[in-house]
């Protein structure tokens, strides 16, 4: 199940995003000095905004895209690195897709929360008059917008756009228009887009992948994850395929790079150096498309070291990118802020994918669990 870290993080998102969203709309429903509020920005924000957001999130869905909003709000740099570590113990149950969908679902919900609050706060407390201004549109333009956008709540006829009021909210900032309408005349035709273009379908969605979630999360534990074709190393067709020999010395990273598939939480990271040595330099490799650590990583001559997560699959790229060098390859294990024994399932499954390369050997750093 999710743990308090994971627990933390996903409330801190939900944070993060009702305070942009309460901000956001705040801003914009200030209006100018005479409290006059475009209400094609209203549109923008309640209607359009969320409807391109929906159909991104279905898209990237369908295409198992993995853009979505909690992804984009955790590259935030001020999350707590106990926070972020835990998203490690996700990926290793194979729940870290649900989570991330499920998390984005109830963050729209929130951003939703979060700007019909600020709407109805400032309705209850400040003089808001809707008008639209748009030196290209005319009435004949944005009426039939309004009233298409208003289809799905036809049966609620004091929401519904009337033209000649369309017409009556039409302003100009050199003409002062005596004839605006009152804001309650509009509050009910936006309320009633966020709830069926947001409230509705986001709702729905968070519900579905609530169900994925939990289903995923009561399953086994399954450790060993699903090869896929086009990006990790296939299965040895013979069973009895010879296995990589674990070597009998101790490591020392004294005199080595250390090139990391994945970082260790700081608590690790420091428990490992304190007992085989702080290597020379230390690179991320987790992209191994990214040329600028690579390439740094392949021109230093000292001795390679390359940390891998042992629950991790072997992928093809690293496999191309240890055959251009040598070194150790270093399997660990760990939960948290705890080194774990490494499973025998995913030692053997390391040690045939180094079998084929015989400038590499394989370690296991005793003493640390």
């Amino acid at each position: 199940m999710v743990n308090q870290n994971s627990q933390r993080l996903a409330n801190g998102l939900s944070v993060l995003a009702f305070t942009i969203a309460f901000f956001t709309t705040t801003t914009l429903m200030i209006g100018d000095q005479l409290g006059r509020v475009n209400l094609l920005y209203i549109l923008l924000l309640f209607v359009f905004l969320p409807l391109f957001t929906l159909l991104a999130t279905l898209l990237c869905t369908l295409f198992k895209a993995p853009l979505n909003i909690t992804s984009m709000l955790l590259s935030f740099p001020f999350w707590p690195r106990a926070w972020l570590a835990s998203l490690t113990d996700l990926k290793r149950l194979k729940l870290h897709p649900s989570w991330l969908f499920l998390q984005s679902q109830k963050l729209a919900l929130v951003l939703s929360c979060g700007s019909l609050l600020a709407f109805f706060v400032l309705l209850l407390f400040s003089d808001v008059v809707f008008v639209w201004r748009s030196t290209l549109l005319s009435v004949d333009h944005v009426y039939p917008v309004l009233n298409a956008i208003a289809q799905p709540w036809f049966f609620v006829e004091s929401a519904q756009p009337v033209k000649e009021q369309v017409a009556l909210a039409q302003d100009s900032r050199l003409l002062l228009n005596p004839n605006l309408l009152a804001a309650d005349i509009w509050w009910r035709y936006i309320f009633m887009a966020q709830c069926c273009y947001v409230l509705l379908p986001r709702l729905c969605m968070y519900a579905w992948g609530y169900s994925c979630f939990k289903r995923a999360s009561t399953a086994p534990a399954k450790f060993s994850l699903e090869c896929e074709q086009h990006s990790i190393v296939q299965p040895r067709n013979n069973a009895s395929a010879q296995l990589q020999a674990i070597a009998s010395h101790n490591i020392d990273l004294s005199q080595t790079i250390l090139l990391q598939r994945m970082a260790l939480p700081d608590v690790l990271q420091k428990k490992l150096f304190d007992k085989v040595g702080i290597p020379h330099s230390v690179f991320n490799i987790e992209n191994v498309a990214d040329s600028k650590e690579i390439s740094a990583a392949l021109k230093d001559s000292r001795d390679k070291v390359i940390l891998v997560p042992a629950w991790e699959p072997p992928l093809g790229e690293l496999e191309d990118f240890m055959r251009e060098t040598s070194g150790t390859l270093l399997v660990l294990d760990w939960v948290n802020d705890q080194f774990q024994k490494v499973e025998p399932q995913h030692l053997d499954e390391w040690r045939r994918f180094c079998f084929t390369l015989p400038n590499w050997q394989l370690v296991v750093c005793e003493g640390l669990t």
